[in-house]
């Protein structure tokens, strides 16, 4: 995992009140595991649905199978399955003008915004099924993840890029004045160009060559005045610090083409 470099900055803390807390929600793990949940209560319905049958058809003294039990338990192993959230992975989460705050297991761990070095942050949904979390990265080289079976998700993320974004996009801003470039994960932004790092081989474009940029399928793809089929291109996922990222760049790029209208436009 590439890290951030440059100056980093010292914040004294004092005590703060909890801006809010995100606990884990049996909606979001059901969420988590929404296939699992809706195959149990299926198998389950079914099973049930078999014994109502053969009690309809008032057949005294017919047992129940072992197959209908198997059916049966299949589909509350399945509804069960969601159960499982509530015991692995951060559990609980507090946020506070200072810093952050969670539990893990019995254990609760605490660390200021001034140690946050890196954010990354995911969001796929495939054939309805939604997977976001985000990741914080810290001077000490360890990190948490959290995910959305935690209570007001779309909060929690909003809050941690709100109260490292400032912070970070200064430190961005220094690097590029004083190191000429900052790297976000698999791009880097210089004065003059933009790297595509995870391209083979690497991609570089400057700002007076670009012609156009957009982000389409969770993709950056920006191309070239001379040469617009030969873009470079960034998953949305490997970019840290996106917010930052996408502020310094369309200082330097402009505004966005809309997907439907580049050339490498597929529907």
């Amino acid at each position: 995992m590439a890290r951030d470099d440059g100056d980093d900055e010292d914040v004294p803390t004092t005590v703060a009140a909890p801006l809010s807390e995100h606990r884990v929600c049996l909606v979001g793990c059901y969420r988590l595991h929404s296939l699992f949940a809706w195959i149990g209560l299926v198998v389950a319905l079914f099973g049930v649905g078999l014994i109502v049958l053969l009690r309809a058809k008032n057949l005294p003294g017919e047992p129940i199978g072992t197959a209908h039990l198997y059916v049966i338990g299949a589909g509350v192993v399945g509804l069960l399955v969601p159960l499982t959230g509530f015991f692995y992975g951060v559990r609980r989460v507090r946020v506070t003008d200072d810093g952050i705050t969670w539990w893990e297991g019995k254990q609760d761990y605490s660390v200021r915004w001034a140690d946050v070095v890196v954010v990354r942050q995911s969001d796929v949904t495939r054939g309805g099924v939604r997977r976001a979390q985000i990741t914080v990265e810290f001077k000490d080289d360890r990190e948490v993840t959290f995910d959305f079976r935690l209570s007001r998700y779309n909060q929690l993320c909003m809050q941690i890029q709100g109260m490292t974004g400032n912070r970070v996009l200064r430190k961005k801003r220094k690097q590029l004045e004083t190191k000429g470039r900052a790297r976000f994960g698999v791009v880097t932004l210089t004065p003059n160009e933009i790297w595509f790092l995870d391209m083979d081989p690497e991609k570089r474009i400057g700002w007076d060559e670009l012609g156009w940029w957009t982000i389409n399928h969770g993709t950056l793809i920006c191309s070239p005045r001379s040469d617009p089929e030969n873009v470079g291109y960034a998953l949305l996922s490997g970019i840290t610090n996106y917010p930052v990222f996408m502020e310094l760049f369309t200082e330097r790029a402009g505004k966005m083409t809309p997907p439907n209208r580049s050339t490498t436009f597929r529907g």
